[in-house]
């Protein structure tokens, strides 16, 4: 068999070595793209997580919701979205849930006054110990 001439061999080579470099120019305008999108979206989680923290989330629930708000373009408006359908997962205001005042029940003493319970007998204050206890605060 005979050999390509020497002149058809190099422009072989060369048309070869130009499809490779276009291919491998478009793998890196693909890679880049896909590169240039990854730190978008870690950018916007990454604001996710900052605007619901911002907010008060419980540590506990960060991950599910910032998982739950997708690839949100605007953080701020998701994490109030997010807060006003999950407000559960949020510090309240102060950092405690809001509740009403609370007091120790006032114990029943029977109407005992201490000066009642100085005139009792002792066989009284045995009988009546439950009520003298209440008295006492004890």
């Amino acid at each position: 068999m005979a050999e390509p001439m020497e002149e058809e061999r190099p422009a072989e080579e060369l048309a070869a070595a130009l499809e490779e470099t276009a291919r491998l120019r478009e793998a890196l305008t693909a890679a880049r793209a896909e590169t240039e999108a990854l730190r978008a979206r870690t950018a916007r989680e990454a604001g996710l997580r900052t605007a619901l923290l911002a907010r008060g989330v419980r540590p506990e629930a960060l991950e599910l919701l910032a998982a739950s708000a997708g690839a949100a373009e605007d953080a701020e408006m998701a994490a109030e979205e997010l807060r006003g359908r999950y407000a559960f997962c949020f510090r309240q205001e102060g950092g405690l849930i809001p509740t009403a005042p609370l007091s120790p029940p006032e114990a029943e003493t029977g109407g005992l006054s201490r000066e009642a319970l100085a005139e009792m007998s002792a066989a009284e204050i045995n009988r009546r110990w439950e009520e003298v206890r209440g008295a006492l605060g004890a």
